[in-house]
């Protein structure tokens, strides 16, 4: 779990330089390109290299992937698919500050959390109800 957060600090980080460097203390390399796709595609390759745990991993890679398309949704301006350089920049430059980071951070760990409890829970569910309907209304509200 800590590499995908390791990710999202080494986002903020470089955040906070505007990215004028391309390499993040953490190694991470990014680009110009800052969109929610390059940015969660970068997410897969970077935890597939460095996690230690494949089923937590996978957890945390869906989790940090929703908190960055979380976070740019709500940040950006201008709700289209496609922005220039510039407008993505901004975006994450308010990861930069602490009260951005808190918020991405607590993000995070909120889809993180919910991804947590719905795996074992199914799970549990597998165990306990023998047919998929059973399990199916355990996730009915």
């Amino acid at each position: 779990m800590n590499t995908p957060f390791k990710f999202l600090v080494a986002l903020s980080v470089s955040a906070s330089s505007n990215f004028s460097e391309n390499v993040t203390p953490y190694g991470l390399e990014l680009s110009s390109r800052l969109s929610p796709f390059a940015l969660a595609k970068l997410l897969q390759q970077w935890v597939n290299d460095h996690c230690d745990s494949l089923e937590y991993a996978q957890l945390a890679k869906g989790a940090a992937s929703d908190a960055i398309a979380g976070w740019y949704s709500e940040k950006s301006n201008q709700k289209w698919l496609f922005q220039t350089e510039n407008e993505q920049t901004e975006v994450w430059s308010q990861a930069a500050t602490g009260a951005g980071f808190c918020e991405l951070s607590r993000l995070f760990f909120a889809k993180f959390t919910e991804r947590y409890l719905n795996y074992f829970l199914e799970r549990q569910a597998s165990v306990s109800g023998p047919t998929i309907e059973q399990r199916e209304s355990l996730a009915r509200p």
